[in-house]
């Protein structure tokens, strides 16, 4: 599963690949002559966003945004790239929009770079405003959830909690790549890889610039979604408080009526006002004078 040829065919080579085809093995390590250590990187099952050099080539790994059907986007796919003096290859598995949309942009003569490096950085260009899209969509949410948390008018909104919690693993996942991303492009800046010229270098430093404000966002969705999980959790306590607090006061006012009441209710001789007519009548006064006396405490000792 490869990509056609792009860019500038005279001066370099693209192609791109699936790591899971069975013949990839063979067929990079003959087209290409890429030697086991490379390979091994390029065809890694698990990876995390990495570099290394080796005979004046560069294997560079990174990690983009899934906007594949069905997947999370949060469940970020690997891109493997490989650049040498005159080619470049890629791989994935998945599905990769930067890859179809750098393909697309380079029909263009006028887009399309002359080099394996500058094709490269056209890529990470690319990947990194897919990703800077993506986090801005998470501030939006994060904005969102707090506006939706300070409005709340029922406690029994759990959707909104669930909502929360699943924005905060989601940027718990992207932040896990992102970081080692970073750290990829301001190590690559300072390299002194002969790939590389004084522009290219410049235009690392930009990605790693983005990438750190990219972060920063990242960070500030995050400690946003913090405090709104805070407060929610501060504004059903509170709430939660008030229920109980409420339930003791009128619990507190009615356990001697009750008392009384019980107490008139045994079936024996000698409970006061038997024989009265009015005898119903005197208790329950008695009964709603005891309810104001206990009222009237509880208001001088401020617990109403």
């Amino acid at each position: 599963k490869s990509a056609k040829p792009v860019a500038n065919t005279n001066k370099f080579f693209w192609q791109h690949f699936d790591y899971e085809d069975i013949d990839i093995n063979q067929i990079i390590s003959k087209d290409y002559e890429l030697d086991a250590i490379m390979l091994e990187a390029l065809l890694e099952k698990v990876t995390r966003p990495r570099f290394f050099e080796h005979n004046d080539e560069l294997v560079v790994i990174l990690k983009t945004i899934n906007h594949n059907h069905g997947d999370e986007p949060d469940n970020m796919i690997s891109l493997r790239i490989w650049i040498s003096k005159n080619k470049i290859i890629t791989l994935s598995h998945h599905k990769v929009k930067t890859v179809d949309m750098a393909f697309e942009q380079f029909q263009n003569e006028n887009k399309a770079p002359t080099s394996p490096i500058e094709c490269f950085l056209e890529l990470a260009d690319i990947l990194s405003d897919n990703i800077d899209k993506y986090i801005h969509k998470i501030n939006e949410k994060a904005d969102d959830l707090e506006d939706d948390v300070i409005d709340m008018e029922s406690l029994q909104n759990f959707e909104l909690r669930s909502k929360l919690s699943d924005l905060r693993r989601n940027i718990i996942a992207i932040r896990r790549y992102l970081i080692p991303q970073r750290d990829v492009f301001l190590k690559l800046q300072n390299n002194s890889l002969p790939l590389f010229n004084t522009k290219n270098k410049q235009h690392i430093r930009e990605l790693a610039n983005q990438l750190i404000k990219t972060i920063e966002d990242l960070d500030y969705a995050k400690d946003h979604l913090a405090i709104s999980f805070e407060e929610l959790q501060s504004k059903m306590s509170i709430s939660m408080s008030k229920t109980m607090y409420t339930i003791s006061i009128v619990t507190l006012i009615f356990m001697p009526l009750g008392l009384i009441a019980g107490l008139l209710g045994i079936n024996v001789r000698g409970i006061p006002f038997e024989d009265e007519k009015s005898g119903f009548m005197i208790v329950c006064i008695i009964m709603v004078a005891l309810c104001a006396l206990l009222i009237s405490i509880l208001k001088k000792l401020r617990w109403l």
